[in-house]
């Protein structure tokens, strides 16, 4: 009888739509995407990750990539290409000057990973709150509105963006 009160008690809980749970202090990625929370959601596979960070020495910078892949329409992907004034990799708040990208590393981007269009940043920031050069760590937070590629009366916005131990 109880296995048939709990088998009961288990399927009427699986008509829930999931609802994902708050940022925590030491999420390792978070923002939200028009106020919808966007994190990667699983652990990627053999060949892929679903969160990493790129370290390029000319000019000094950081690329953070991070993808929601899962399948169908809520496939996304969050990318923050940063390059450092003067070439020092310290802590500061760099602003997204909303140039082309071959002009220009100081850009967002939301894309979907099954289509072609994406959006990218025509403003915002990158705060990097702690850099470790020993570790190759970093942390920080970061926010920015993006306008689509195809169709630039769409914009989206990205706010509480946050990232943690990320290495590099």
């Amino acid at each position: 009888m109880k296995n048939f009160i709990f088998l009961i008690l288990l399927l009427a809980g699986c008509d829930k739509e999931f609802v994902e749970p708050p940022m925590t202090t030491n999420e390792r990625f978070y923002c939200e995407i028009d106020g919808k929370i966007f994190r990667p959601r699983n652990n990627g596979d053999i060949f892929n990750s679903v969160l990493y960070t790129d370290y390029f020495l000319s000019p000094k910078g950081i690329a953070i990539y991070a993808f929601n892949a899962i399948s169908g329409s809520s496939e996304k992907s969050v990318i923050l290409f940063n390059s450092f004034p003067n070439n020092k990799l310290v802590i500061q708040k760099i602003n997204f000057d909303g140039k082309n990208a071959h002009a220009s590393f100081n850009n967002g981007y939301i894309g979907k990973l099954s289509k072609s269009d994406y959006y990218k940043s025509i403003n915002g920031f990158v705060n990097y709150s702690i850099i470790d050069t020993l570790n190759r760590k970093i942390s920080g937070t970061f926010e920015f509105d993006a306008k689509s590629v195809l169709d630039t009366t769409k914009i989206i916005k990205i706010r509480k963006g946050n990232f943690n131990n990320l290495k590099y």
